[in-house]
């Protein structure tokens, strides 16, 4: 503890010397970057740094399955539709249902898709890319979401807006918690959490809802 607040105080002594002038914005990202490596922790950090950093990693990429798991649900959904794979039964008419066309739905489909990208490239370490791509995803979602709020689409706007903010926006965020000095994921476990996640959750909800619209 007395390490940590000897560091803090050897920071504040050196920021004095920013009083006369403004930061620029890669000192102020600078600083951003290095706060979240201590504080977020990685290996040869205090322990409570690198149990928190831990914890937020591991938030961070079990959010990032949940949204890569619905984009291959979409994905296979929409193959279903088309029937683009032969090995895929016909979809009861209920269910089926139109293809929707235009571009934004078009633009989210692969929105959904590209999350497994950045869960791939976040288990494999590529955690600018992952932190990049992701922040253009939100950003798109964002452009979506103010879309259907101004066209008064949406049902229950503080669900739509409460859910973009802690799925989306804090997700980016907590991105941070991946930087140099961070663990490694378990690549094995994470990789093989996708497909069986998939196979667990949305696969057998599509099998039930194809069964009981043709019982």
């Amino acid at each position: 503890m007395s390490g940590d607040l000897d560091l803090e105080q050897r920071y504040r002594r050196v920021l004095r010397l920013l009083e006369y002038d403004r930061p620029t914005r890669q000192e102020i990202a600078s600083v951003v970057a290095l706060a979240a490596r201590l504080y977020l922790g990685g290996a040869g950090t205090p322990r409570r740094y690198f149990t928190w950093g831990q914890a937020v990693r591991l938030a961070v990429l079990a959010v990032v399955l949940v949204h890569a798991t619905q984009g291959l649900a979409g994905l296979a959904l929409l193959t279903w539709r088309r029937h683009l794979a032969g090995w895929f039964p016909a979809l009861p008419a209920s269910l089926a249902g139109p293809v929707p066309g235009g571009a934004w739905p078009a633009v989210m489909n692969a929105v959904d898709c590209v999350w497994i990208v950045i869960f791939v490239a976040l288990v494999l370490g590529h955690r600018q890319t992952a932190r990049v791509v992701a922040a253009l995803a939100v950003s798109v979602d964002l452009v979506f979401l103010l879309q259907a709020q101004f066209a008064g689409l949406l049902l229950r706007p503080f669900g739509a807006w409460t859910s973009w903010f802690l799925f989306d926006f804090a997700l980016v965020l907590g991105m941070a918690a991946f930087h140099r000095d961070a663990p490694p994921a378990a690549r094995r476990p994470w990789l093989l959490a996708l497909p069986g996640y998939f196979l667990l959750v949305p696969v057998p909800v599509l099998v039930i809802q194809a069964t009981g619209n043709q019982a």
